[in-house]
């Protein structure tokens, strides 16, 4: 694990993290820890993150007018920032998600979402 940590660059407190985790077989919590801890940092800044997922990258005034129609939805004194993602899967629309809040906007699940209702409709006939 020493080589592993020092191969990352990582400073003395995160080699004896990463040995502890490692000695008590939690290793695989590690990713949860780092969660966690990025939550609690973002907290102590005021920082709150949106994930904006899209089919394909989004131009700066896109992101700009996201970031206008969500920050009502900040808490007064926090500061919003928009990570973008993009997955071509969703086939357009948007998906975002902010702290408790999940909008699935995307044409994939519109889609799916007729035809689930579709199959109701015609499961009766």
């Amino acid at each position: 694990m020493k080589d592993f940590a020092a191969h990352i660059g990582a400073d003395k407190a995160t080699t004896e993290l990463l040995q502890k985790l490692n000695v008590d077989r939690k290793f695989l919590e590690l990713d949860e820890i780092i969660n966690r801890y990025s939550k609690l940092v973002r907290s102590h800044n005021k920082e709150v993150v949106a994930t904006v997922t899209s089919a394909e990258p989004l131009t700066k005034e896109q992101l700009e007018r996201i970031k206008k129609n969500l920050q009502p939805h900040v808490a007064k004194g926090y500061t919003l920032t928009l990570v973008e993602k993009v997955n071509p899967k969703i086939i357009g629309g948007l998906v975002i998600d902010m702290e408790n809040m999940h909008q699935d906007l995307s044409i994939s699940t519109a889609i799916g979402q007729l035809e689930n209702r579709l199959n109701e409709l015609t499961a009766n006939i």
